[in-house]
């Protein structure tokens, strides 16, 4: 069984006005279908196109996946926790100040 990954791509995208075929320009993609599947949270961008998403959308990519985000902190909060107590708790301090 898949996990869809819970995003805001398509409010974005159209609070921008672009349909799927124009973002996907923007992207530099060449057809809107991957647009689509990341939009309906069958796959996650690579990294560059991710990065051109916060771009051309203006917006951090922790608010277009706020909840695969805050997952992604909590698994490195308890990563750190379990180094040494002599390294801070830097990460801790950051994530769950957020939440």
């Amino acid at each position: 069984m898949s996990t869809l990954l819970n995003n805001y791509l398509f409010r974005l995208r159209r609070t921008r006005g672009y349909s799927q075929k124009q973002l996907a320009s923007l992207l530099g993609l060449r057809s809107y279908r991957p647009v689509s599947d990341f939009e309906a949270g069958r796959r996650l961008p690579s990294l560059d196109i991710a990065l051109t998403l916060e771009i051309v959308l203006g917006t951090k990519l922790s608010e277009i996946y706020p909840d695969l985000y805050r997952d992604l902190g909590l698994l490195a909060v308890s990563r750190e926790d379990r180094l040494p107590t002599r390294f801070s708790r830097h990460i801790r301090g950051r994530v769950l100040r957020k939440n």
